[in-house]
Protein backbone atom coordinates (compact mmCIF):
# COMPACT_ATOMS: atom_id res chain seq x y z
CA UNK A 1 0.00 0.00 0.00
CA UNK A 2 1.25 3.47 -0.89
CA UNK A 3 0.93 5.84 2.10
CA UNK A 4 1.43 9.61 1.96
CA UNK A 5 1.44 11.50 5.26
CA UNK A 6 1.87 15.04 6.46
CA UNK A 7 0.13 16.48 3.39
CA UNK A 8 -1.12 20.00 3.91
CA UNK A 9 -4.82 20.48 3.67
CA UNK A 10 -4.37 22.90 0.74
CA UNK A 11 -3.36 20.06 -1.58
CA UNK A 12 -5.95 17.59 -0.35
CA UNK A 13 -8.49 18.15 -3.13
CA UNK A 14 -5.84 17.88 -5.85
CA UNK A 15 -4.37 14.69 -4.47
CA UNK A 16 -7.78 13.14 -3.89
CA UNK A 17 -8.65 13.78 -7.53
CA UNK A 18 -5.49 12.18 -8.82
CA UNK A 19 -5.90 9.19 -6.51
CA UNK A 20 -9.20 8.33 -8.20
CA UNK A 21 -7.25 7.54 -11.36
CA UNK A 22 -5.07 4.94 -9.59
CA UNK A 23 -7.11 1.77 -9.40
CA UNK A 24 -4.31 -0.26 -7.81
CA UNK A 25 -3.42 2.15 -4.99
CA UNK A 26 -5.40 3.17 -1.94
CA UNK A 27 -3.98 6.46 -0.69
CA UNK A 28 -4.44 7.95 2.74
CA UNK A 29 -4.49 11.73 3.08
CA UNK A 30 -4.66 12.27 6.78
CA UNK A 31 -2.33 12.92 9.67
CA UNK A 32 -0.40 10.11 11.33
CA UNK A 33 -2.25 11.18 14.48
CA UNK A 34 -5.65 10.49 12.87
CA UNK A 35 -7.93 8.66 15.25
CA UNK A 36 -11.03 6.59 14.65
CA UNK A 37 -14.12 7.13 16.75
CA UNK A 38 -15.07 4.31 19.08
CA UNK A 39 -18.46 2.70 19.51
CA UNK A 40 -20.27 2.74 22.84
CA UNK A 41 -21.12 -0.57 24.46
CA UNK A 42 -24.26 -2.43 23.41
CA UNK A 43 -26.51 -4.63 25.51
CA UNK A 44 -25.13 -8.11 26.25
CA UNK A 45 -27.86 -9.72 24.13
CA UNK A 46 -30.89 -8.99 21.93
CA UNK A 47 -33.89 -11.10 20.94
CA UNK A 48 -35.31 -10.07 17.57
CA UNK A 49 -38.94 -10.91 16.75
CA UNK A 50 -41.16 -10.43 13.72
CA UNK A 51 -43.75 -8.62 15.87
CA UNK A 52 -41.14 -5.97 16.76
CA UNK A 53 -39.62 -5.69 13.28
CA UNK A 54 -40.40 -1.96 12.89
CA UNK A 55 -39.24 -1.04 16.40
CA UNK A 56 -35.81 0.31 17.35
CA UNK A 57 -33.42 -2.42 18.46
CA UNK A 58 -30.99 0.12 19.90
CA UNK A 59 -29.43 3.53 19.38
CA UNK A 60 -25.85 3.06 18.21
CA UNK A 61 -23.49 5.73 19.57
CA UNK A 62 -19.84 6.55 18.95
CA UNK A 63 -17.20 9.21 19.44
CA UNK A 64 -16.29 11.22 16.38
CA UNK A 65 -13.29 10.36 14.23
CA UNK A 66 -10.43 12.80 13.67
CA UNK A 67 -8.70 12.84 10.26
CA UNK A 68 -6.39 15.69 11.27
CA UNK A 69 -8.42 18.42 9.61
CA UNK A 70 -12.00 19.55 9.22
CA UNK A 71 -14.04 17.30 6.92
CA UNK A 72 -17.52 15.79 6.67
CA UNK A 73 -17.19 12.22 7.92
CA UNK A 74 -19.47 9.37 6.87
CA UNK A 75 -19.96 6.89 9.69
CA UNK A 76 -20.97 3.31 8.85
CA UNK A 77 -21.72 0.64 11.44
CA UNK A 78 -20.78 -2.81 10.18
CA UNK A 79 -21.67 -6.26 11.51
CA UNK A 80 -20.33 -9.76 10.94
CA UNK A 81 -20.21 -13.08 12.75
CA UNK A 82 -17.68 -12.82 15.59
CA UNK A 83 -14.21 -14.07 14.76
CA UNK A 84 -14.55 -13.69 10.97
CA UNK A 85 -12.49 -10.45 10.75
CA UNK A 86 -15.42 -8.73 8.96
CA UNK A 87 -14.82 -10.78 5.83
CA UNK A 88 -18.54 -10.52 5.01
CA UNK A 89 -19.33 -7.25 6.77
CA UNK A 90 -22.95 -6.06 6.54
CA UNK A 91 -23.63 -2.30 6.67
CA UNK A 92 -26.38 -1.55 9.21
CA UNK A 93 -26.41 2.24 8.87
CA UNK A 94 -24.56 5.06 7.20
CA UNK A 95 -24.82 8.67 8.39
CA UNK A 96 -22.83 11.87 7.94
CA UNK A 97 -21.27 14.03 10.66
CA UNK A 98 -23.37 12.73 13.57
CA UNK A 99 -22.45 10.53 16.52
CA UNK A 100 -25.51 8.30 16.88
CA UNK A 101 -28.27 6.61 14.92
CA UNK A 102 -31.25 4.35 15.65
CA UNK A 103 -31.30 0.87 14.11
CA UNK A 104 -34.52 -1.12 13.75
CA UNK A 105 -35.00 -4.80 14.47
CA UNK A 106 -35.79 -5.42 10.80
CA UNK A 107 -32.47 -3.95 9.59
CA UNK A 108 -30.41 -6.11 11.93
CA UNK A 109 -32.47 -9.21 11.22
CA UNK A 110 -32.01 -8.81 7.45
CA UNK A 111 -28.25 -8.60 8.01
CA UNK A 112 -28.44 -11.77 10.14
CA UNK A 113 -30.30 -13.54 7.32
CA UNK A 114 -27.72 -12.43 4.75
CA UNK A 115 -24.92 -13.77 6.95
CA UNK A 116 -26.85 -17.00 7.51
CA UNK A 117 -26.51 -17.66 3.77
CA UNK A 118 -22.73 -17.49 4.23
CA UNK A 119 -22.21 -19.23 7.58
CA UNK A 120 -25.25 -21.54 7.53
CA UNK A 121 -26.13 -21.18 11.21
CA UNK A 122 -29.53 -22.59 12.27
CA UNK A 123 -32.82 -20.71 11.90
CA UNK A 124 -33.88 -18.63 14.93
CA UNK A 125 -30.58 -19.33 16.71
CA UNK A 126 -28.47 -17.11 18.98
CA UNK A 127 -25.21 -15.97 17.39
CA UNK A 128 -22.33 -13.89 18.73
CA UNK A 129 -22.02 -10.91 16.40
CA UNK A 130 -19.21 -8.38 16.05
CA UNK A 131 -19.64 -4.66 15.28
CA UNK A 132 -17.25 -1.91 14.23
CA UNK A 133 -17.39 1.71 13.13
CA UNK A 134 -16.08 2.62 9.69
CA UNK A 135 -15.25 6.32 9.14
CA UNK A 136 -14.56 7.78 5.72
CA UNK A 137 -14.45 11.14 3.96
CA UNK A 138 -14.57 9.89 0.36
CA UNK A 139 -14.70 6.52 -1.39
CA UNK A 140 -11.29 7.20 -2.91
CA UNK A 141 -9.56 7.38 0.48
CA UNK A 142 -8.77 4.67 2.98
CA UNK A 143 -11.29 4.58 5.86
CA UNK A 144 -10.57 4.39 9.57
CA UNK A 145 -11.92 1.53 11.70
CA UNK A 146 -12.76 1.36 15.38
CA UNK A 147 -12.08 -1.47 17.77
CA UNK A 148 -14.81 -4.11 17.50
CA UNK A 149 -17.45 -4.92 20.11
CA UNK A 150 -19.56 -8.07 20.42
CA UNK A 151 -23.06 -9.03 21.54
CA UNK A 152 -25.37 -12.04 21.27
CA UNK A 153 -28.33 -11.77 18.89
CA UNK A 154 -31.21 -14.17 18.41
CA UNK A 155 -32.65 -13.58 14.96
CA UNK A 156 -35.87 -14.80 13.37
CA UNK A 157 -36.79 -16.30 10.03
CA UNK A 158 -39.83 -14.53 8.60
CA UNK A 159 -42.52 -16.97 7.55
CA UNK A 160 -43.38 -17.13 3.84
CA UNK A 161 -46.50 -15.45 2.52
CA UNK A 162 -46.70 -17.72 -0.54
CA UNK A 163 -45.95 -21.37 -1.21
CA UNK A 164 -45.59 -23.23 -4.52
CA UNK A 165 -45.43 -26.92 -5.46
CA UNK A 166 -43.49 -28.06 -8.49
CA UNK A 167 -42.80 -31.52 -9.88
CA UNK A 168 -42.86 -33.89 -12.79
CA UNK A 169 -46.65 -33.56 -13.01
CA UNK A 170 -46.79 -30.00 -11.68
CA UNK A 171 -45.02 -27.86 -14.26
CA UNK A 172 -42.57 -30.56 -15.41
CA UNK A 173 -39.93 -29.03 -13.09
CA UNK A 174 -40.13 -25.70 -14.94
CA UNK A 175 -41.17 -22.69 -12.85
CA UNK A 176 -42.43 -20.92 -15.97
CA UNK A 177 -45.03 -23.59 -16.77
CA UNK A 178 -48.69 -23.19 -15.89
CA UNK A 179 -48.83 -26.52 -14.07
CA UNK A 180 -46.85 -25.21 -11.08
CA UNK A 181 -49.23 -25.17 -8.10
CA UNK A 182 -49.71 -22.03 -6.05
CA UNK A 183 -50.91 -23.35 -2.72
CA UNK A 184 -53.87 -21.66 -1.03
CA UNK A 185 -53.43 -19.70 2.24
CA UNK A 186 -55.50 -21.07 5.11
CA UNK A 187 -57.89 -18.38 6.31
CA UNK A 188 -56.78 -16.78 9.57
CA UNK A 189 -53.58 -18.83 9.91
CA UNK A 190 -49.95 -17.73 9.66
CA UNK A 191 -47.96 -19.38 6.85
CA UNK A 192 -50.32 -22.34 6.54
CA UNK A 193 -51.19 -23.53 3.02
CA UNK A 194 -53.26 -26.23 1.32
CA UNK A 195 -54.12 -27.67 -2.05
CA UNK A 196 -55.94 -30.62 -3.57
CA UNK A 197 -54.38 -32.38 -6.55
CA UNK A 198 -54.30 -35.74 -8.27
CA UNK A 199 -50.86 -37.33 -7.74
CA UNK A 200 -49.18 -40.24 -9.49
CA UNK A 201 -47.04 -42.65 -7.53
CA UNK A 202 -43.29 -42.30 -8.05
CA UNK A 203 -43.73 -38.91 -9.71
CA UNK A 204 -41.55 -36.51 -7.71
CA UNK A 205 -42.46 -33.07 -6.41
CA UNK A 206 -41.30 -30.49 -3.87
CA UNK A 207 -42.10 -27.03 -2.50
CA UNK A 208 -40.62 -23.53 -2.46
CA UNK A 209 -41.81 -20.19 -1.02
CA UNK A 210 -41.12 -18.48 -4.35
CA UNK A 211 -41.27 -19.66 -7.96
CA UNK A 212 -37.53 -20.19 -8.17
CA UNK A 213 -34.84 -22.70 -7.28
CA UNK A 214 -34.05 -21.10 -3.95
CA UNK A 215 -35.01 -22.42 -0.51
CA UNK A 216 -36.85 -25.35 -2.14
CA UNK A 217 -37.50 -28.39 0.04
CA UNK A 218 -39.01 -31.89 -0.06
CA UNK A 219 -40.25 -31.91 3.52
CA UNK A 220 -40.20 -30.10 6.86
CA UNK A 221 -39.76 -31.53 10.38
CA UNK A 222 -42.92 -33.66 10.61
CA UNK A 223 -43.88 -35.29 7.31
CA UNK A 224 -46.93 -37.56 7.10
CA UNK A 225 -48.39 -39.42 4.12
CA UNK A 226 -45.45 -39.24 1.72
CA UNK A 227 -41.85 -40.34 1.37
CA UNK A 228 -38.68 -38.45 0.51
CA UNK A 229 -36.09 -39.77 -1.89
CA UNK A 230 -33.21 -38.13 -3.78
CA UNK A 231 -34.28 -34.68 -2.60
CA UNK A 232 -37.90 -35.01 -3.78
CA UNK A 233 -41.24 -36.01 -2.26
CA UNK A 234 -43.41 -38.90 -3.50
CA UNK A 235 -46.80 -40.44 -2.73
CA UNK A 236 -46.89 -44.21 -2.77
CA UNK A 237 -50.21 -44.64 -4.62
CA UNK A 238 -52.03 -42.77 -7.36
CA UNK A 239 -54.91 -40.69 -6.05
CA UNK A 240 -56.46 -37.35 -5.25
CA UNK A 241 -54.84 -35.93 -2.14
CA UNK A 242 -55.14 -33.02 0.25
CA UNK A 243 -51.79 -31.36 0.97
CA UNK A 244 -51.73 -29.31 4.18
CA UNK A 245 -48.62 -27.42 5.29
CA UNK A 246 -48.12 -25.58 8.58
CA UNK A 247 -44.77 -23.92 7.93
CA UNK A 248 -44.16 -22.40 11.40
CA UNK A 249 -44.79 -25.78 13.05
CA UNK A 250 -42.76 -27.62 10.42
CA UNK A 251 -45.63 -29.95 9.51
CA UNK A 252 -46.77 -31.35 6.15
CA UNK A 253 -49.56 -33.90 5.83
CA UNK A 254 -50.67 -35.50 2.55
CA UNK A 255 -53.85 -37.58 2.84
CA UNK A 256 -56.71 -38.76 0.62
CA UNK A 257 -58.82 -35.74 -0.30
CA UNK A 258 -62.21 -35.14 1.28
CA UNK A 259 -64.39 -32.56 -0.50
CA UNK A 260 -67.77 -31.38 0.82
CA UNK A 261 -70.70 -29.22 -0.15
CA UNK A 262 -72.51 -27.30 2.58
CA UNK A 263 -75.52 -25.02 3.00
CA UNK A 264 -78.37 -24.13 0.62
CA UNK A 265 -77.64 -26.61 -2.18
CA UNK A 266 -77.18 -29.57 0.15
CA UNK A 267 -80.28 -29.63 2.32
CA UNK A 268 -79.77 -26.31 4.11
CA UNK A 269 -77.56 -25.18 6.94
CA UNK A 270 -79.16 -27.52 9.45
CA UNK A 271 -78.13 -30.55 7.39
CA UNK A 272 -74.70 -32.20 7.61
CA UNK A 273 -72.16 -31.44 4.93
CA UNK A 274 -72.47 -33.60 1.80
CA UNK A 275 -69.41 -35.54 0.62
CA UNK A 276 -68.26 -35.45 -3.00
CA UNK A 277 -67.56 -38.75 -4.74
CA UNK A 278 -63.95 -38.97 -5.85
CA UNK A 279 -63.20 -41.08 -8.92
CA UNK A 280 -59.73 -40.85 -10.37
CA UNK A 281 -58.86 -37.20 -10.87
CA UNK A 282 -62.44 -35.88 -10.58
CA UNK A 283 -64.72 -35.04 -7.64
CA UNK A 284 -68.50 -35.01 -8.27
CA UNK A 285 -71.73 -34.32 -6.41
CA UNK A 286 -75.36 -33.54 -7.29
CA UNK A 287 -77.12 -30.63 -5.62
CA UNK A 288 -80.19 -31.51 -3.54
CA UNK A 289 -81.89 -28.11 -3.62
CA UNK A 290 -81.51 -24.75 -5.31
CA UNK A 291 -79.52 -21.99 -3.63
CA UNK A 292 -76.07 -20.56 -3.24
CA UNK A 293 -73.28 -23.08 -3.73
CA UNK A 294 -70.57 -23.42 -1.07
CA UNK A 295 -67.82 -26.05 -0.91
CA UNK A 296 -64.71 -26.83 1.10
CA UNK A 297 -61.86 -29.30 1.53
CA UNK A 298 -61.17 -31.12 4.79
CA UNK A 299 -57.85 -31.97 6.42
CA UNK A 300 -56.92 -33.68 9.66
CA UNK A 301 -54.15 -31.14 10.25
CA UNK A 302 -54.94 -27.52 11.07
CA UNK A 303 -58.21 -25.75 11.98
CA UNK A 304 -61.44 -27.60 11.29
CA UNK A 305 -63.65 -24.58 10.49
CA UNK A 306 -64.97 -25.31 7.01
CA UNK A 307 -64.65 -21.76 5.67
CA UNK A 308 -60.89 -21.76 6.27
CA UNK A 309 -60.44 -24.05 3.25
CA UNK A 310 -63.40 -22.87 1.18
CA UNK A 311 -63.65 -22.56 -2.60
CA UNK A 312 -66.29 -22.06 -5.30
CA UNK A 313 -66.80 -21.97 -9.07
CA UNK A 314 -66.72 -18.82 -11.15
CA UNK A 315 -66.99 -18.88 -14.97
CA UNK A 316 -65.94 -22.52 -15.07
CA UNK A 317 -62.90 -22.03 -12.85
CA UNK A 318 -62.26 -23.14 -9.27
CA UNK A 319 -61.68 -20.02 -7.17
CA UNK A 320 -60.39 -20.12 -3.61
CA UNK A 321 -61.28 -17.98 -0.63
CA UNK A 322 -57.76 -18.12 0.76
CA UNK A 323 -57.16 -15.37 3.31
CA UNK A 324 -59.96 -13.18 1.94
CA UNK A 325 -63.55 -12.53 2.97
CA UNK A 326 -66.74 -14.19 1.80
CA UNK A 327 -66.69 -15.13 -1.85
CA UNK A 328 -69.17 -13.91 -4.44
CA UNK A 329 -72.43 -15.89 -4.31
CA UNK A 330 -72.80 -18.64 -6.91
CA UNK A 331 -76.43 -19.72 -7.44
CA UNK A 332 -77.10 -23.32 -8.49
CA UNK A 333 -80.29 -25.20 -9.24
CA UNK A 334 -81.45 -28.49 -7.75
CA UNK A 335 -80.30 -31.72 -9.38
CA UNK A 336 -77.18 -30.18 -10.91
CA UNK A 337 -74.12 -32.38 -11.19
CA UNK A 338 -70.97 -30.55 -10.13
CA UNK A 339 -67.64 -31.84 -11.39
CA UNK A 340 -64.32 -30.57 -10.04
CA UNK A 341 -60.93 -31.10 -11.68
CA UNK A 342 -58.37 -29.57 -9.28
CA UNK A 343 -55.38 -30.23 -11.54
CA UNK A 344 -57.01 -28.37 -14.43
CA UNK A 345 -58.53 -25.80 -12.05
CA UNK A 346 -62.01 -26.24 -13.54
CA UNK A 347 -65.51 -26.70 -12.17
CA UNK A 348 -68.70 -27.44 -14.17
CA UNK A 349 -72.49 -27.64 -13.68
CA UNK A 350 -74.57 -30.15 -15.66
Amino acid sequence: MKTIKYISFIFLAILAFTSCEKDDDTVTYYSENAKSGEMSALQPSYELTLENAAKIMDTFKWSKSDFGYSAAVTYTVQMDLAGEDFANAQDLLSVVSVDSSDVTVDVVNKAMLALQNVYEYPDNSVQKMEFRLQSSITDALEPLYSESITTDIQFYVAFPETMFMIGQDFGNWNWENDGVVEMVPVYGETAAFWCVRYFKANSGFKWAPKKAWANDFSGLTDNVGFIQRDGNAFVESDGMYMVYMDYPKGEITIEPAEIYGIGDCFGGWSSPAAAFTITGDKATITTATAGNLRMYAKSTLGPQDWWKKEFNINSGKIVYRGAGGDQESVPAGAGKKITLDFNAGTGTFE
